[in-house]
């Protein structure tokens, strides 16, 4: 099962924060605070788990290194009962918490996932990477308008550096539009999401440093009924990327989990899910 390989893979890792201590009721997240209260926070959180004693720092920290390699290897539900053993040494750890969010997402638990999401949110704030993974919850579970907005409200707060996420998030934009679209109520409605799909179709070229033009431009044409065309957008991106092949991994997943292709890896990941 591939779905969630984005949120699970390059999100988990990249928030930083150490997590707060159950007592420490002064680092809390507040709603809608800035970026400069959400730093002070993380620099509290951190100082909390400076508390801990050497030994059970240094512990702590193997048995997540641990547990980030166990997921990496798809093997979910040790990498869960990792994640409750460290629980009992340190709660609440942004990273942790976001780990096991991730964890059931892979399994489809979007309930116990989301849990996790909001508990992590509650104690470092709204991060933008994990706001997406909220987002990503909306989407594979067919709320387009909820995901929609979130994954707009995330947009802005992607670094620059990260041109993969932000290209990944216009992706997904563009889809919930194409949903939205099929949805819609009346013309004026239809029509302004078609506006919206068809601006995000065409906003990068061939020389964007990311699969979005090959992608983008697949998921168009499949809204419009040219299979055909759509079919070789697929193959220009996969021909673009056959060597690095975990760089359209996500996009492949996208698609699939939308309803627009079946899975690139056929068999083999039908065979990994049975």
């Amino acid at each position: 099962m591939k779905i969630g390989s984005l949120i699970t893979l390059s999100l988990v890792f990249s928030c930083s924060a150490f997590a707060q201590a159950e007592d420490n009721k002064k680092a809390e997240a507040k709603p809608n605070m800035n970026k400069a209260e959400a730093d002070n926070l993380l620099k509290e959180i951190s100082k909390s788990f400076e508390n801990l004693p050497k030994e059970e720092r240094i512990k702590y920290l193997k048995m997540r290194n641990e547990a980030a390699k166990l997921f990496q290897n798809k093997r979910i539900f040790e990498t869960l009962d990792l994640v409750r053993k460290m629980d009992e040494i340190f709660k609440n750890d942004p990273q942790a918490l976001v780990l096991k969010g991730a964890c059931y997402v892979e399994i489809r638990d979007f309930a116990s996932a989301r849990e996790s999401f909001d508990q992590a949110v509650k104690v470092v704030g709204p991060k933008y990477n994990i706001l997406f993974n909220l987002a990503e919850i909306d989407f594979v579970t067919n709320k387009w308008s909820d995901a929609l907005k979130l994954f707009e409200t995330i947009k802005p707060d992607i670094p620059d550096r990260d041109i993969g996420m932000k290209r990944l998030v216009d992706f997904k934009i563009m889809l919930c539009h194409i949903r939205l679209a099929d949805k819609a109520e009346n013309e004026d409605e239809k029509k302004k999401h078609e506006q919206a799909i068809a601006e995000l179709a065409n906003q990068q070229g061939f020389m964007d440093d990311s699969p979005y033009y090959y992608y983008a431009n697949a998921a168009y044409n499949y809204y419009k009924g040219d299979v055909s065309a759509a079919d070789q957008w697929l193959a220009k991106g996969r021909r673009v990327y056959q060597l690095s092949p975990a760089h359209i991994a996500s996009w492949e997943d996208t698609l699939v989990e939308f309803g627009y292709i079946k899975s690139y890896f056929g068999d083999e990941e039908a065979a990994e899910d049975k």
